[in-house]
């Protein structure tokens, strides 16, 4: 079973997710995650997510560590720091939905946006690199050497025109 644990250094509070587990007569634990100083952790879905992906045989309830690590950012740091983590949470939120906006805008304008150099010279160095591993002198199969060849000519005559 994993839990939050904490370390105290100087003035601060550094939590870590641990494991603790027996190996024959003694207790282990084995950090799986550090989470930087307490008063700014903050638990989030994609974490669990690496976290199951990575030690898939340890048990994570989400909801006992999340209650764990507000109840030591509570009693260690106060309320007052741990309000300003959640002020952080919601801040960082905004940004993130921000930056998934602008992504989006990008990407629907993208075509119209770069210069059709810049993707020429894109199209250069991507194939130059795939010519390294995929050239038949250098171990590479010449099938894929001809699809590469074929798709480099293909993409410089679509963006030629817009030139």
């Amino acid at each position: 079973m994993a839990y939050i644990r904490t370390k105290t250094r100087g003035d601060h509070h550094y939590a870590y997710i641990v494991h603790g587990f027996r190996e024959g007569e003694t207790v282990r634990q084995k950090t799986l995650l550090y989470l930087g100083r307490l008063s700014r952790c903050v638990l989030r879905d994609p974490l669990f997510y690496l976290l199951k992906h990575d030690h898939p045989d340890i048990d994570f309830d989400e909801e006992k560590l999340r209650a764990s690590l507000i109840k030591k950012q509570k009693d260690l740091c106060g309320w007052s720091e741990h309000a300003s983590a959640m002020r952080d949470e919601k801040e960082a939120d905004r940004l993130n939905e921000l930056f998934a906006e602008a992504k989006r805008k990008t990407l629907s304008t993208a075509r119209q946006e770069i210069d059709a150099v810049t993707v020429l010279e894109i199209i250069e160095a991507g194939y130059r690199k795939l010519a390294r591993e995929w050239h038949p002198d250098a171990g590479g199969d010449s099938e894929d050497m001809v699809r590469l060849n074929t798709a480099k000519a293909h993409l410089e005559t679509l963006f030629a025109k817009e030139r």
